[in-house]
């Protein structure tokens, strides 16, 4: 699990970096396509996990034995739920380097106005 965390703190990273370097591309290009691909992720696996919750609560047991092995078999199938915690903390990250991006492009062009 830590090699997860270290790959997602290193997105987190590259991200923080392009949002100060290159506000205004981050918030045309970057900042789009991190939300989309990491809400479509998201989503994917919490509709993974529910749809192996849906089969689990409806296993019928014939056997005690069959039953403790098909249930093993599905849990054996989940999403590890860091990853979807790690998905979400990104898109959170994002939202927030997407404001920090907007104040810095303001403060730009309020600097580079002319003074009257």
């Amino acid at each position: 699990m830590q090699d997860e965390l270290k790959i997602f703190a290193a997105i987190a990273l590259a991200l923080a970096g392009a949002a100060w370097n290159r506000p205004h591309l981050y918030m045309e290009v970057v900042n789009k396509w991190v939300f989309y691909i990491g809400t479509a992720a998201v989503l994917l696996f919490i509709c993974w996990q529910s749809t192996l919750l849906v089969i689990l609560m409806s296993l019928k047991p014939t056997t005690e034995e069959a039953f403790f092995l098909a249930r093993e078999a599905i849990s054996a199938l989940k999403p590890p739920g860091r990853i979807i915690l790690y998905l979400g903390a990104l898109v959170f990250i994002n939202g927030l380097l997407s404001l920090f991006s907007k104040h810095l492009l303001n403060a730009d062009k309020r600097n580079n106005q002319p003074d009257k």
